[in-house]
């Protein structure tokens, strides 16, 4: 009797896999606000973290990293600028988002990624990072590179199926977006 060799997954996974991935292109209008410094500081303990405006590898977005509200040292991030091109006829509504609910707010100071705790020097996992483009939440790692380098990983379930961005700080000067009259 023949036996059967167990079933490997077939290359038409991958597509599935990457489109899912396809996002992390985050970017909203922008309209106005003066930008601040950046700085990438290692995690150990009593060390700074990472915080200030960071221009995503693509160009497409900013974001502004600080300590989340009321979690110790946790790391969270808003998306503060975006690139007037990426929304057609200037759509900044987070319309893409799982939840009906958060459908119709805006996407300027929309949390981005959050939950990232220190794990060593100049690393931060366990987090979370949020694609307007996709509306999905993927898991997170942020890693330093320097004073003037970010490394965020968003991925599933496991690291290696993931993507990673280098972040830069942002331009001094860069205009900053401000929440709609309505939001």
């Amino acid at each position: 009797m023949r036996t059967q060799r167990p079933r490997r997954p077939g290359r038409r996974a991958l597509p599935c896999v990457l489109a899912l991935l396809a996002g992390l292109g985050l970017a909203p209008e922008s309209v106005a606000g003066p930008a601040g410094p950046a700085t990438a500081i290692a995690a150990s303990p009593g060390a700074t973290m990472p915080s200030g405006i960071w221009i995503m590898q693509n160009g497409k977005a900013a974001v502004e990293l600080m300590p989340c509200a009321g979690a110790g040292r946790s790391l969270c991030g808003r998306l503060v600028w975006g690139r007037a091109d990426q929304w057609p006829q200037g759509q900044r509504r987070d319309i893409n988002n799982m939840d009906p609910a958060l459908r119709g707010r805006d996407l300027c100071h929309a949390p981005i990624i959050w939950g990232l705790e220190p794990e060593g020097d100049g690393e931060w996992g366990g987090g979370r990072v949020y694609d307007p483009h996709s509306g999905r939440v993927y898991r997170a790692r942020l890693t330093a590179q320097g004073p003037d380098r970010l490394t965020v990983r968003g991925y599933i379930a496991i690291p290696w199926i993931g993507k990673s961005q280098t972040w830069t700080p942002a331009p001094a000067g860069l205009e900053l977006c401000r929440p709609l009259p309505d939001s």
